[in-house]
C-alpha cells in the first residue's frame, strides 16, 4: 500500500466515524425545546435586556498583541540556541526595538478607549 492510499483511508475513516457519530446522536437522542434553555442565567434570576454580550475591540487587541509577542519569543529563542547571540545582536535589537514600539503605540491606543476617549 503506497503513501497516498494510506492517507486516503485514513481520511475517510475519520469522515465516515464523524458521520456515523452524528448519525446515531441525531437517531438516539431526543430533541427537547424549551424556553428556559435558550435564556442567559444570571444568580437564579431572570435576565433583564438582551441576552447577547457586548464585546469590545481592545480584547481582540491585546490578543492580538499576545500572539506577535509569543512569536517573537520564540524568534528570540531560536537565534539564541541556533546561532552566537553577539554575532546577530543588530538584527536582533532591531526586532526587539520594533516589538517594543508597537506594544507602546498599541498599549497607548487601546488604554486611550478604554477610558472612554
Amino acid at each position: 500500500m503506497d503513501l497516498l492510499s494510506t492517507i486516503t483511508a485514513v481520511v475517510l475513516d475519520g469522515l465516515l466515524t464523524g458521520i456515523l457519530i452524528l448519525v446515531i446522536a441525531r437517531i438516539l437522542v431526543k430533541s427537547r425545546y424549551e424556553d428556559m434553555k435558550y435564556e442567559s442565567y444570571e444568580c437564579a434570576d431572570r435576565s433583564v435586556g438582551s441576552n447577547r454580550p457586548r464585546h469590545d475591540f481592545h480584547f481582540y487587541a491585546y490578543a492580538f498583541m499576545f500572539l506577535v509577542f509569543d512569536v517573537g519569543a520564540i524568534f528570540f529563542v531560536i537565534w539564541a540556541a541556533a546561532l552566537d547571540l553577539f554575532e546577530f545582536f543588530v538584527p536582533l535589537a532591531l526586532f526587539t526595538v520594533l516589538l517594543l514600539l508597537g506594544l507602546l503605540y498599541s498599549v497607548a491606543h487601546i488604554g486611550g478607549r478604554e477610558n472612554g476617549a
